[in-house]
């Protein structure tokens, strides 16, 4: 656990101590050097009361309840990543539902849901999209209405990732018609599993089903599942969505994947010869290995801000725009690299997370243009940083 009285090089020598003693063994009796879930959900629960994981979370619910300094979590980050350890259980939960709720709950939200989110034992999606608001998110059609005492949801979302697997979903409705559109928007904690809701996996080119539709017909909200107050769901979605950028422009994911790049790239050849020497190739890793550095340091420099109490500007817009590309130019150089032999499409319920076939990659390729997509297009982070960065005129 850090303590300011500690350098960063004794809390350096802590967290690999503790990687050698509690994870290093898991990788070590497991069949392939895969450690299952429960054994990684376990690892996670040490990792957390030792004060590495959710450290942004008061014990009471269920987190590390030590906040660290940017210097430190890095620490964190990067030792956990040197050995391939978990930081967080799959989906948007750890990373976007956890600090929202954590931001505006209510202590009564913050128990109920807080400690089996952080376990991986509760499974939420993000309910913004609909068929005619991505982008203009602003003019979202589905509404909620208070009736004897409850919220009563009716419209539809769609691109709901995984929400055939949710238990829950953070939700945006329209609350206040006669509102203007920013002012008339409430943020909502919702039961997928009731009647009222209808959820419709979609089928991607690849097989794999991903994003969902879901239809909500006088579908119920308790009263005190709403987060924040009436109105107040622009802020909270304004938070959701630097979170869930913050997600995606994630410096540890962008160094894993690289160094996967490069075990690639060393273990092909092209021409008859090895692909690391290819001038062409070293080039471009050169390029794309800049950049990611670039992410790394601009997530510290925006966490640095961030503990002192001022305002990291544009810093996460612009990592997110800079991930997308980096994303798409390292799948580009293994497509090359692999050529023929990345024609071999993986089956749709492959976990291609952990980068360990060649296949996989054609998934990756796939992804790394819906990255363009989620959090907010490339062009709406372009315009952002105009306007907020430089100040140029909408």
């Amino acid at each position: 656990m850090w303590q300011d009285n500690r350098t960063l090089e004794d809390f350096r020598a802590e967290v690999d101590a503790f990687l050698d003693r509690e994870w290093k063994p898991l990788v070590q009796g497991a069949s392939g050097g895969h450690v299952g879930e429960p054994e990684k959900k376990a690892f996670r629960r040490k990792a957390i009361d030792a004060g590495y994981l959710f450290d942004f979370i008061s014990r009471d619910y269920g987190g590390g309840g030590a906040e660290m300094p940017a210097q430190a979590a890095a620490v964190v980050r990067d030792a956990f990543a040197a050995v391939g350890a978990p930081l967080m259980p799959a989906g948007i939960a750890p990373w976007i539902v956890v600090p929202v709720l954590n931001d505006f709950g209510t202590e009564a939200q913050k128990r109920k849901y807080l400690p089996a989110t952080i376990e991986g034992d509760m499974i939420w999606s993000q309910g913004f999209s609909e068929p005619g608001a991505g982008s203009d998110l602003v003019s979202l059609r589905t509404g909620a209405e208070f009736r004897d005492g409850k919220w009563i949801v009716n419209g539809q979302k769609v691109w709901s990732t995984f929400a055939h697997l949710a238990h829950r979903m953070i939700l945006l409705a329209r609350t206040d018609p006669q509102a203007k559109a920013h002012a008339g928007l409430s943020f909502f904690l919702i039961d997928l599993h009731q009647p009222g809701v209808t959820v419709r996996p979609l089928t991607q080119m690849n097989g794999r089903q991903e994003f969902c539709e879901v239809f909500f017909e006088n579908a119920v909200v308790e009263a005190d599942d709403l987060l924040g107050k009436p109105g107040q769901g622009w802020e909270i979605a304004g938070a959701t969505l630097g979170y869930e950028r913050r997600f995606i422009a994630n410096p540890m994911r962008t160094s894993m994947m690289f160094g996967r790049v490069l075990d690639i790239v060393r273990e092909s050849s092209i021409d008859g010869q090895p692909a690391i020497k290819d001038p062409r190739i070293r080039d471009r890793l050169a390029q794309v290995k800049g950049k990611v550095e670039a992410i790394t340091r601009s997530a510290l420099r925006e966490a640095e801000f961030s503990a002192a109490g001022k305002d990291a500007g544009t810093f996460v817009h612009m990592r997110k725009l800079l991930q997308t590309t980096v994303e798409q130019e390292m799948t580009l150089i293994v497509r090359d690299v692999l050529g023929n032999r990345l024609l071999t499409m993986p089956p749709g319920d492959e976990d291609d997370t952990r980068w360990t076939n060649e296949e996989c990659w054609n998934n990756f390729f796939m992804r790394s243009l819906a990255i363009a997509i989620a959090g907010g297009t490339s062009n709406i982070q372009r315009n952002i940083i105009a306007n907020r960065g430089y100040g140029l005129p909408r």
